[in-house]
Order: structure tokens, then sequence, then C-alpha cells
């Protein structure tokens, strides 16, 4: 019970920043910590058991090790070294070895006339500010296979009865892993470098950010920067070819609904959530800051009052983690802000769109932020939806699609793959369609397609690329009247002119 009053109350998308700005990370924190003998020394993520915080530790004797976090977690149940319940009972385990050490720690303080605890037979007497040297965690206690399973999906945070936090704990050791060890998978050093460099983890190049609005007739905020609406386009849907499709459903719905917005273009960066959540803060910093400016800039203008993204990370990270860089606006996902302009009629379903479909929940925009129901609307809203549900999978319980946590650029340690695990739930529901609100869940959900040969048979479609099939499909007029018919012209043969002459007279 005392952990469940101590739970955090902040956004559950939001990690904490590391420092204000990044020049105070670098100056503060991590260059003193390069000064020290043993680098890992310093409080640079976690590395040791002491690094946790007081809350922290009270999550781990909290744990009643029901097991319900590793029941339904992904990197669980297809096989992975990761299980929340495992790695917690781990780090307790650890503390209880050493708690000698970590209460002499504490009581350091202490007045010097209390009584000294007499040292053992061979012992050399007991310095108080000298107790403590705990190992590394990593790869000590915890395998490192262990963090870089997690797809920080949260399923383990919205099960525990008792609220115990997980994502938070992996991702600050991964922090250590990465900005102290150097110690990562080798796949992430390419979307590193492509962040940093290019501003979106497949290093494409900035000038091709826009490349997918050709024809669209779409303003950049440059050219209209009082625009009320920004619409941010993200990474996967300003390069991926799939996800383009979505970028060009919501841009015409929007476009349909006199919706007064624009875009960045060459100016619209990689948020860094695939590198905050793989434990690259310095890079996530770095481009926060510049994003932040950016936006910042545009707002001092009179524009960019709301922001609408379709990529629910890019969503979560402005929304819970951007004011922490002083970029505070209102960010809609895009499912809420397309449903805003079906209840205003602005957008009107005309068009049947028959079939059965089953929703699949994205992470970042369900258990992260609470939107489960926006996207069903949308499709209980057009004509000839037959809307289907997983069985216990589904909503808050929904399973991962695999590519969150910087996933998506890493190699899963097994050949059972999250993607297709859930691919196959979602299957199995008889759906001829999986529609979805996430363009990282659209690949995955694709990919798991693909992998059981039904390519033919069912389709990934975006919520918005099945409201642009119903409200932009071209209207069936009613069918014309046919006109009346015309009588035929009188005859002349001779018969016929003489009974006309006859009647005549």
């Amino acid at each position: 019970i005392p952990n469940v009053f101590f739970a955090a109350m902040s956004p559950k998308g939001r990690l904490e920043p590391m420092a204000a700005t990044t020049e105070a990370f670098m100056e503060e924190k991590l260059g003193p910590a390069f000064e020290l003998e043993q680098p890992t020394a310093a409080r640079i993520g976690v590395a040791r058991i002491d690094h946790f915080s007081w809350k922290a530790i009270l999550d781990f004797y909290t744990c009643t090790e029901c097991g319900r976090c590793s029941d339904n977690c992904p990197a669980h149940r297809t096989g992975k070294l990761l299980s929340p319940k495992h790695l917690t009972l781990a780090l307790r385990d650890h503390l209880y070895e050493n708690e000698t050490n970590i209460v002499e720690r504490g009581m350091k303080t202490r007045r010097s006339d209390d009584p000294q605890p007499e040292p053992k037979e061979g012992e050399e007497p007991l310095d108080a500010l000298k107790l403590i040297d705990t190992v590394d965690l990593v790869p000590n206690i915890v395998h490192p296979d262990v963090l870089w399973a997690c797809t920080t999906c949260r399923a383990c945070e919205e099960q525990c009865p008792v609220m115990i936090s997980y994502v938070d704990k992996i991702i600050d050791m991964r922090r250590n892993l990465v900005m102290v060890k150097g110690e990562f998978p080798h796949t992430l050093q390419k979307p590193f470098q492509a962040m940093e460099t290019n501003g979106n983890p497949w290093n494409l190049s900035r000038m091709d950010r826009a490349v997918w609005s050709d024809g669209l007739g779409i303003a950049m905020m440059a050219e209209k920067p009082n625009a009320e609406v920004l619409y941010w386009v993200g990474c996967a849907a300003s390069y991926d070819d799939r996800a383009k499709k979505i970028a060009r459903s919501t841009a015409k719905l929007m476009q349909a609904a006199g919706v007064d917005f624009a875009i960045l273009g060459q100016e619209e960066s990689c948020t860094g959530d695939p590198a905050r959540r793989a434990g690259n803060e310095v890079l996530f910093s770095q481009l926060a800051e510049m994003n932040a400016e950016t936006l910042n800039g545009y707002k001092e203008q009179g524009g960019i009052r709301t922001i609408v993204t379709a990529c629910p990370h890019c969503f979560n990270t402005i929304k819970n983690e951007y004011p922490d860089f002083g970029a505070r606006f209102e960010v809609v996902h895009h499912a809420e802000f397309l449903l805003g302009l079906l209840a205003m009629k602005k957008l009107v379903p005309h068009a049947p769109v028959e079939g059965k479909i089953v929703y699949h929940d994205s992470c970042y925009l369900g258990r992260y932020n609470g939107i489960y129901e926006a996207p069903r609307d949308i499709l209980r809203a057009i004509p000839g939806v037959e809307l289907l549900e997983t069985e216990y999978w589904t909503k808050s319980r929904g399973l991962c699609c695999g590519a969150g946590g910087a996933q998506m650029w890493m190699e899963e340690q097994n050949t059972d793959r999250v993607n297709v695990k859930r691919t196959l739930q979602l299957i199995d529901t008889g759906a001829k369609t999986i529609a979805s609100g996430c363009p990282f869940c659209m690949t995955m959900i694709s990919d798991g397609i693909k992998s059981q040969n039904l390519e033919d048979e069912i389709k990934p479609l975006d919520v918005a690329e099945l409201l642009e099939k119903s409200c932009l499909a071209p209207r069936v007029q009613d069918a014309p009247v046919p006109p009346a018919p015309v009588p035929p012209p009188p005859s002349v043969d001779g018969d016929s002119a003489e009974t006309t002459t006859a009647a005549a007279e």
C-alpha cells in the first residue's frame, strides 16, 4: 500500500530528464564521470545498486511475486531473457546481500560518539564513508540481453497490482551502458549516427523529408508561419513508402475539412524518442532542444496552436517530454483530431467500407496516453465496418507489435518474433483488415502478415486510410430519370395522307 501512495503522478509517458540542458549534462555529469578512476561509480543512469532512488528500492521490496508483469510481457512471452518479475527479484536479492553496507553508508552522518560496530576477526574497522564498493549490475547481476529485450510497452506496469514501474529502471540502466560504457547492440550505431547527422534514424537526406507531399499543395511553416495547426509528420511517414500513404491520407482529410495547417518539411527532425528509449540521453536532448527552438519560433510568430501527428511515439514525446525543454503545445493524435472533425460534420463518411476489421492498439497511444476509443469510434462511424476485438489481448492488455524501445532497429534475440505473435492474435479474430494508428505498428503487422503468406487475404490499413475511403470517395449520384417517350412523327404515305385530309375536313 505505501508504494501505491508514492506512485508517480506525472504522465506515464514521461521520463525524467537527466539535466536541464545538454550542455549542463555534459559539463556537470558526463564530463566529471570520465575523470574518475571508475566512471561507473558516477550516477549516469544506473550502474550500481546504490544509484537507484529510494522509490525504486521501495518498488523492489514491494513486489508480491504474483507474476502478472511477466505473464503480459511480450518479450517474456516470446522466450526472451527478460522477465520483469525476475529482474525485480534479482535486484531485490542484491539489495539484501548488501544491506549492511548500504545501511552503514546511509548512517555515515551519525554522531561521532555513537558506538561503532566491532570488526570481526581479521577485518579492518568499518569506515562508513568507504563501505560500499558494489559491483556493476550489468553483467554481474543483470544480463545485458535482459535490458535490450524490452520494448518499453508498459504492459508490465499496467498489470502490476502494486504500481511498480519497470521501464524507467531499464532505461536508466541502458543510459549507463550507452553513455558511460559504450556497450549497446551494434545495430543501434547507425541509427544513432543518422539521427545526429540527418535528423532521422534511416540516414536519408533531410532534403527529401517533404517529398511525400508532392502534388498535394501543402504549405510549409516557413511560407505560412501563422498556420494554426502544425502537422508533425514524423520520420516514418516522411521516408517509409508504406507510411507515406498514411501521411497523404491524413493530409487529404484535413484539406477536405478546411483545416488551416502546414508542415515543417526540412525543419523537422526526429523527436529523439528512439535515442532516449535506447539510452542515448545526450542525443535525445540535442534533438529535443533543436525541435523545441523551431516550434517556439513559429509560436512567437502567431502560429502552431495545435500539433497533430499520426505517430504515437512523436505524440508522446512532444506532449509529455518536450515541456521539460520549454516546448508546451496542445498535441493531438490524428485519430482524435479526425474524430473531432467527424463530430463537427466537417468530414462525413458516406461510402461503405464493407468487411470485418480488428483494431491493434499502439502501446504509446494506449497504455502510455490512455487513447483507446477514438480510433475505434472512427471505425464505427464508417458505414459497412464490422469492428472485432481480440480475445483478452485488447486495449490495455493489447500485445505490443515489437517495435518500441528502439527495437525497430535491433535484431530479436530468438526466432519467436513479437510481431508475428501479435499478428496471429489479430488474424484469429477472422478480420480481413487490421487497422492501426501508428506507422511502426503498420510495419510490424505488415511483416507479420507476410510471414504467414496472407498478403492477398488480409490488409493492414491506418484508420486515416479507412476514413479517406469513406469520406473522400466519389458520391454515387441518383440514377437519372429516363425521358418520356417521344411520339413517332406522322407518316407521309398515301393512306395516312388521305386519313389526315379527311380528319381535317
